[in-house]
């Protein structure tokens, strides 16, 4: 499955967030590309993903995102990975803890013409706070 081009293009996607070499998403996203869902206060586009993944590797030091299972046809690639790293910024109102975290996401990238049009994506954001430390509460009573 690695050798087909769509399965190498999705990969690549993660690729960044190790590096920080953002400037890969010009060759890799569609300038069109769509990011469902967005984080609070991003916007749509490549450009845009750019100050999201520099905000990510401010907040996670040491990230990397190792492919558990690669699922591709016709056109979309299903990506499971295991998200690791170490807190060293802000997180959902969390102060810098320095914990390491462990935490599965799922993402299925749609590609046309080698460049991904659109990612839809899926990550464990209660077990990341609980590994650093945050808790959850009662339900609000409306």
């Amino acid at each position: 499955a690695r050798r087909d081009p769509d399965v190498r293009a999705a990969l690549r996607f993660y690729t960044p967030f190790e590096t920080g070499r953002v400037a890969s998403y010009r060759r890799l996203l569609a300038p069109r590309w769509l990011d469902v869902p967005l984080a609070p206060g991003q916007r749509q586009g490549p450009r845009a993903f750019d100050g999201f993944v520099r905000g990510f590797r401010s907040t996670f030091a040491g990230l990397r995102f190792r492919p558990e299972q690669v699922v591709a046809h016709g056109g979309r690639v299903a990506v499971r990975t295991t998200l690791t790293g170490r807190q060293v910024g802000p997180f959902l109102g969390i102060e810098p803890t320095g914990r390491r975290i462990s935490v599965r996401t799922i993402d299925i990238h749609t590609l046309r013409d080698g460049r991904i049009v659109r990612s839809d994506h899926l990550e464990d954001q209660l077990s990341i706070a609980l590994q650093l430390g945050g808790t959850v509460g009662p339900p609000a009573q409306g």
